[in-house]
């Protein structure tokens, strides 16, 4: 009988731990990993601001830190400089061509004025196939004008690219310079 009490007794005991008050437990154990991001200047230089701190909420694009920028302007300038010194340099066909133009003008008008004289033989024919041959070789400097002054400035131009791209790549890394975060969340 004493068996019988031992094994109802253990029932007992094993019928109240087996019911216990299941709310108080958990449903499951585990441990929480947080993704990390590693987030970095992608120029060097000296951090001139860092405004962040352990435990901080951070928004997506929220500027973290500044690199220091001063060499970057620095250079932004002289490229800008230099680009502008080039450009000076570009020529004004302009003015060349408006003096081509008007001598072109006054020998029209001398040619005009002979032909009348021709007619009523006051002038010779020479004197016409003169101003002829002056306005051919005169039409020809116009155009060489033209052409030597778009090659040389066709050549300016090239001079140019090179500083326009080096400014471009200033810009870049001056953007690059500020650090923002990939993502919301919390340092």
């Amino acid at each position: 009988m004493i068996k019988f009490k031992v094994l109802v007794g253990l029932f007992v005991v094993f019928g109240f731990i087996a019911c216990d008050n299941q709310e108080t437990k958990s449903d499951a154990y585990g441990n929480f990993e947080a993704i990390e991001y590693n987030v970095a200047s992608e120029v060097p230089g000296k951090i001139i601001k860092f405004e962040v701190s352990e435990g901080q909420e951070l928004k997506k694009n929220q500027i973290v830190a500044v690199i220091d920028t001063v060499l970057l302007h620095s250079q932004k300038k002289v490229l800008s400089a230099n680009i502008k010194a080039i450009k000076s340099k570009l020529q004004n066909v302009k003015p060349e061509l408006e003096v081509l133009e008007e001598q072109k003008r006054h020998i029209l008008h001398e040619k005009e004025r002979l032909q009348k004289l021709v007619e009523g033989n006051a002038a010779t024919q020479k004197q016409v196939d003169d101003l002829d041959s002056q306005l051919r070789v005169l039409e020809k400097r116009i155009a060489a004008t033209k052409s030597k002054v778009s090659d040389i400035n066709r050549g300016i131009m090239a001079q140019i690219s090179p500083l326009k791209a080096q400014l471009e790549q200033v810009n870049e890394r001056i953007n690059k310079s500020i650090i923002r975060n990939p993502i919301d969340g919390q340092v």
